[in-house]
């Protein structure tokens, strides 16, 4: 126990400054204006603050009026009886009033913010000496200022972008650079995926991602800003946070839902990626007209990745709180639904499949239903992405400790869903107390339920597996090599040319072969001639004879040697020879080689796997992979896999810029691939392996399990 922990503990806590019991008071500059929702008229209701927005009912919002500061409880009950002819309790104002203290609704002197103020920085003493974990990643201010007057000024210059001119201008740009684009769609897409994939990042590119990643968000919320501005609202917050330790941006808009209408709440949200749409138009004909390999072309692409595609599927989803999310409430007349349908699910769980007490939400059938499948679509794509998060963080550990990557992610995975699983644990404990009786009156039904339960997470449904990068190369190849020396006379063949086996693709000349087979065939026709006079005359030339045979010989060997000079493909394929005309008229050697000739009708991809993977492949089932730029995967047999290490293939696995890293040992793996003609040899991409299928609880335990085993060992 150090030294601050003993005062905490010995010295007596000074007792907090007290208040006097004050009635609620309404700020006397509250913002609040009437607007027509799916439930009816609401009045909508900002404190100067402008922190949060309040949806009250004509009859709330009277009672709201009533609080002065002066009046008691009862009073402010009596007099709503007397003004609405509506009875309402003491004990109901007193409650419809601390909810709206929970919001920080109620306007307070200096004096009684700096003694609010006080008992929260001691409550927050308590927590802290209690060991309580406080912090909370989902979002962390760090810094935020008044926006209000900058917004006023920058719309006196960009005033004429809401203009219909402008707006007709943006969308002709914005349709020239999706036909730019679409130009090298594959190429485009492909590249935004890997601009994404922060675990192939190091520090400085990090760093890079994220500042182009700050300064659209600021062009995406000054947007934003600037449309409230241009209904007449003000925007008095905007700043920087974290989201789970990633940088962001936010801008309040919160006095549009009070001062404009529906169509105003609409452009508002629309305009953050409206703008980043625009600034992408502008950029990508700068990319498009400037040479490849310039500065400003490479910037423009890295805007295009940044703000590109992804952004637009992201920030426009409406099963998460961005402006998808926002747009979809406008359009179809909602306020929060994913509160809404949450809360209308989790009740109806409660009381239908858990029989606790529940209040379900009394809505027509369509939308219960509706709110049913938004809420299961919404929580499977948030937890999802949170998911996202904990992979991240375990992939850039498994870069430096493959042993220990595990632990990371997991701190992680506690920090962000431990509100969840202390919540989860409640509920369990609810159920627990509520059905103890019946699990005592049935527990022959408990227990066989509990055995099912364990049976299933015993059941082998998660199959095991890894992603690994691969590089694609032709199963066969034929070197052509020149059998005998002479000069390359005819070339039948050009690159890529698809050629079949036995096809002569190139024929060389010798003259001192042809001379010398010339030769030998004009003195074979004369020792011929010899012999046939002396058989002529009945006689038998025995020189003749032999040197018949002896240049019949030399012809022979001449003509086998001649006939070699023509260069036949051994096998059907490609010829992946670059410019094999350019060999025309040069002289070559024995054994040169000539051309090179691949059967591209199946690939082979080779798959490096790291050492601490290949637990994870012991049995392998199936695989299949997806080369860069393509959309759909294609299935692979695999054929072997290396009893030794390999070097990994240059290029294929960005090596570590830290000497105190040091990387795995890789083994290949071999899989086969059908070609279907859209394969070429050198591609890259990701190839999954599916091993043996593992129960939950195996998934659960066996990490933490290995994790101790080894260092025990």
């Amino acid at each position: 126990m150090n030294l601050g922990q003993v005062l905490t503990e010995a010295l007596p806590e000074a007792p907090p400054p007290s208040v006097e019991d004050v009635y609620p008071r309404v700020h006397p500059n509250l913002i609040a204006r009437e607007h027509t929702d799916r439930e009816g008229t609401m009045v909508r209701v900002i404190p100067p603050s402008g922190e949060l927005l309040f949806r009250l009912t004509k009859q709330q919002y009277e009672l709201l009026k009533l609080f002065d500061g002066q009046r008691s409880y009862a009073e402010v009950a009596r007099l709503f009886l007397k003004k609405t002819g509506v009875r309402a309790t003491e004990q109901q104002v007193r409650a419809f009033a601390d909810s709206l203290d929970k919001g920080n609704f109620w306007y307070r002197t200096p004096q009684e913010q700096s003694i609010l103020l006080c008992h929260k920085l001691l409550h927050d003493r308590h927590t802290h000496a209690n060991g309580a974990m406080s912090g909370d990643l989902a979002r962390i201010d760090l810094l935020f200022f008044d926006p209000d007057n900058y917004l006023t000024w920058l719309y006196k210059y960009l005033w004429f972008v809401y203009s219909p001119w402008f707006f007709a201008l943006t969308v002709v740009m914005l349709i020239t650079a999706i036909g730019l684009l679409s130009a090298r769609w594959d190429e485009v897409f492909a590249d935004s995926v890997a601009y994404y994939n922060l675990t192939a990042k190091g520090p400085l590119e990090l760093g890079l991602f994220f500042l182009d990643f700050l300064l659209l968000g600021a062009i995406h919320e000054t947007a934003h800003g600037l449309t409230v501005k241009h209904f007449g609202a003000g925007v008095h917050k905007m700043g920087f946070y974290l989201v789970y330790g990633v940088p962001a941006m936010f801008c309040d808009v919160t006095e549009v839902y009070v001062y404009g209408g529906r169509w105003a709440r609409i452009m508002t949200t629309f305009a953050g990626v409206w703008s980043e749409m625009i600034v992408v138009s502008v950029v990508t004909f700068v990319w498009w007209f400037t040479p490849r390999g310039s500065f400003i072309h490479d910037v423009c692409y890295t805007i295009i990745l940044a703000g590109g595609i992804l952004v637009v599927l992201i920030n426009w989803n409406p099963f998460s709180k961005l402006d998808g999310y926002f747009l979809f409430n406008e359009i179809f007349h909602f306020f929060d639904i994913k509160s809404q349908s949450t809360t209308f699910l989790v009740q109806w769980v409660r009381r239908k499949i858990f029989h606790l007490p529940a209040k379900v939400p009394v809505l027509p059938r369509r939308r219960q239903v509706g709110f049913a499948v938004y809420a299961l679509l919404s929580g499977f794509y948030c937890y999802g992405m949170l998911l996202f998060f904990v992979r991240i963080a375990y992939k850039i550990a498994l870069k430096y400790s493959p042993t220990w990557a595990f632990l990371p992610a997991f701190i992680l995975f506690l920090f962000i869903f431990r509100s969840r699983i202390k919540k989860l644990i409640a509920f369990f404990k609810e159920v627990y107390v509520d059905k103890k009786p019946l699990l005592r009156a049935h527990w022959r039904t408990a227990a066989a339920v509990a055995a099912a339960l364990l049976v299933v997470l015993l059941l082998p449904i998660f199959q095991e597996g890894t992603e690994q990068p691969f590089v694609l190369r032709p199963v066969s190849r034929a070197m052509l090599h020149a059998e005998s020396a002479g000069e390359v006379s005819q070339v039948n063949v050009r690159e890529g040319q698809h050629v079949a086996a036995g096809l002569t693709v190139a024929v060389l000349r010798n003259f001192t072969l042809e001379s010398r087979r010339a030769y030998a065939d004009s003195q074979l026709r004369l020792a011929d001639y010899k012999m046939m006079q002396s058989q002529m005359r009945n006689e038998v030339s025995m020189p003749a004879m032999q040197a018949a045979n002896q240049f019949r010989e030399e012809r022979n060997a001449a003509d086998a040697q001649l006939k070699r000079l023509a260069v036949v493909a051994p096998i059907s394929g490609t010829v992946v020879t670059t410019h094999p005309e350019e060999l025309e008229g040069q002289f070559v050697d024995e054994g040169t080689q000539l051309l090179e000739v691949a059967d591209d009708s199946a690939m082979e991809a080779r798959v490096f796997i790291p050492e601490a993977e290949l637990k994870h492949i012991q049995n392998l089932r199936s695989a299949s992979l997806r080369p860069e730029g393509y959309w759909r995967s294609m299935p692979a047999t695999i054929v072997s896999l290396s009893p030794d290490a390999y070097e990994v293939d240059a290029g294929l696995i960005a090596a570590s810029k830290y000497k105190g890293v040091k990387p795995p040992k890789y083994y290949l793996l071999t899989v086969r691939v059908a070609n279907d003609g859209t394969l070429r040899s050198g591609m890259t991409g990701t190839v999954k392996l599916f091993g043996e299928r593992r129960s939950t609880m195996t998934l659960m335990l066996e990490p933490v399990l290995s994790a101790v085993a080894r260092r025990i060992w």
